[in-house]
Order: C-alpha cells, then sequence, then structure tokens
C-alpha cells in the first residue's frame, strides 16, 4: 500500500509540477534581474504575453510563435517610463507543444 502510494506521488511529481519542468504542465516564474539591493518596486505593471506551439511529430524543432506587443511599447501604454525589474513567468502544456511566456514589466 505505502509502495503504491508513492509510485503514485513520484508518477504525479514528474508528470506535472513547478520545478524544474514538468511533462503534462509546468508553470515556472523566473526573475530577469539578479541585484535587488537598491532596486525599487515600482508603483505599475505591465504584462507582455508570447504564444509559442511546438509540431510534436517530426522533432525537428518547427514552432509557430505570436506575440502581443514588444516590452517598451507596452510599458509605455501602462504609463511607465523606467523599468525597474521584469519576471517572466512559462507556462507549458503536454511535452512543451504549447509554451505561454508572460514578461512581466515592473516600474514607474
Amino acid at each position: 500500500m505505502a509502495t503504491r502510494a508513492l509510485i503514485c506521488i513520484t508518477g504525479l511529481l514528474l508528470l506535472c509540477g513547478c520545478a524544474p519542468k514538468g511533462i503534462l504542465y509546468t508553470n515556472v516564474v523566473y526573475s530577469f534581474s539578479s541585484k535587488f539591493n537598491a532596486t525599487p518596486v515600482g508603483s505599475k505593471e505591465c504584462s507582455i504575453t508570447d504564444h509559442q506551439v511546438k509540431e510534436p511529430f517530426t522533432g525537428r524543432g518547427i514552432r509557430a510563435e505570436w506575440t502581443r506587443g514588444r516590452i517598451q511599447k507596452e510599458a509605455r501604454k501602462a504609463g511607465m517610463e523606467d523599468i525597474h525589474y521584469m519576471d517572466l513567468r512559462t507556462q507549458s502544456f503536454l511535452f512543451d507543444i504549447y509554451k505561454r511566456e508572460i514578461y512581466i514589466a515592473h516600474g514607474d
């Protein structure tokens, strides 16, 4: 009974997870910055979404990618003049066939 539960838990951790990469589903947030000693938090935030679809059968790395906009353009639309730091949120589904990257800019 305990062995069966351990196998089920291990299988679930391999199939979906948040670190480092799941097979069925992944949802991770990384920071683009490494030095936060004097970095202000900022009062504004904007998100830029990038979508990717990978062809899963031939293994040749064929991808279709479309994005909603560029970082500076979207930051200006949100009223930001300075970008203090950025985060990257990555969500992928089904062996990385579909991947969504959300760039989150923080600034004033």
